[in-house]
């Protein structure tokens, strides 16, 4: 049976977020997906190139999932907020069967230097750069003060969306959406002095 070359990385993507990227290997994915290791073997040639197809290949669904649906919604202060709400959506939704798999890798190999750190930090540098995109362009359209952070305010928000992702994975939360989009609005009213037309609710 000849199995498509996504539909593998679909199933690497999956088990990565439950065993770890570090613990996926050709022969325990070719076990997984019932196809034999030498057949495995020919897609990818080595386990690092494996891990780092993995890693992209996550980052077009991330992409697919989180950023694309939000791309019509107006830029700033409404589609930094949207992007939060997206992301924290995609964890909850469980599009891998470990939850969001960038949380799952980027606490994996964030002392591990090599090609597959490399892929998953160019990842997340990628996501926060759409983040800071934003608190620029609200801070031009003065939806935020001119003495916003858009670095400190992509980090809280990167950090409270990380700990959403962890909270429904180990607890099973099912209020940890709704904590992490409260914490940002508050956060965002609180300390750079929003003055929204149309505020925004959960």
């Amino acid at each position: 049976m000849k199995i498509k070359h996504e539909s593998i990385l679909q199933a690497a993507m999956d088990l990565a977020t439950i065993k770890g990227l570090d613990g996926l290997t050709i022969g325990g994915l070719a076990t997984h997906i019932g196809l034999s290791k030498s057949g495995l073997f020919s897609h990818f040639g080595s386990k690092e190139k494996l891990q780092v197809d993995v890693v992209k290949a996550a980052r077009k669904v991330f992409i697919l999932e989180v950023i694309t649906p939000v791309n019509s919604v107006a830029s700033g202060i409404c589609r930094l907020y949207e992007f939060s709400k997206s992301w924290i959506g995609y964890s909850n939704r469980k599009i891998s069967d470990g939850g969001c798999f960038f949380s799952a890798t980027s606490l994996e190999f964030n002392t591990k230097p090599g090609a597959v750190r490399d892929e998953v930090s160019r990842s997340m540098s990628l996501w926060l750069k759409v983040l800071k995109r934003q608190v620029r362009q609200a801070i031009r359209k003065k939806e935020l003060s001119d003495k916003a952070d858009p670095d400190q305010l992509a980090f809280i928000i990167n950090s409270l969306c990380m700990g959403a992702n962890w909270s429904i994975q180990m607890f099973h939360d099912n209020q940890a959406a709704d904590r992490a989009l409260k914490s940002i609005i508050m956060i965002l009213k609180k300390d750079e002095g929003i003055n929204w037309i149309n505020p925004l609710s959960v």
